[in-house]
């Protein structure tokens, strides 16, 4: 199974849309019509530190049984590095740049070049302020 940005640009999403500090498993219903393809994504997403478990909770409450899922429901946070992966994908100029041109390079390289852009734009801005 390949990753798709734009699948894990609406998970993070739901994240970042939350009122609260923290999602579950039911915060995304309409992301786990192919529960494969969500729990690839959300391993992914764990692989990479972008979400992590509420407070002392080290369990993400979501364990394999053969060809189904067994879910408690566990509170997820995403991380500081989450956020920042979050913006870059929010940025549709530099979406549109990964899904046409980077995307087969891996995760790792998306989301150091993602970061590179991120901080050369706050750069840019920070240089304009006049202090």
């Amino acid at each position: 199974m390949r990753i798709d940005y734009g699948y894990l640009k609406e998970f993070l999403d739901v994240f970042l849309d939350s009122e609260k500090a923290t999602v579950t498993w039911n915060d995304f219903k309409h992301l786990r019509e192919n529960e494969e393809n969500f729990i690839f994504h959300f391993e992914i997403l764990i692989d990479k530190q972008f979400i992590a478990t509420s407070l002392s909770n080290h369990s993400y409450g979501v364990r394999g049984l053969s060809d189904n899922y067994l879910v408690d429901l566990k509170p997820w946070r995403l991380t500081s590095d989450g956020h920042d992966f979050s913006c870059a994908l929010n940025d549709p100029g530099l979406i549109l740049k990964i899904n046409n041109r980077i995307k087969k390079e891996g995760i790792s390289a998306v989301i150091d070049i993602s970061k590179k852009v991120l901080t050369k734009r706050a750069e840019k801005i920070f240089d304009e302020i006049d202090l």
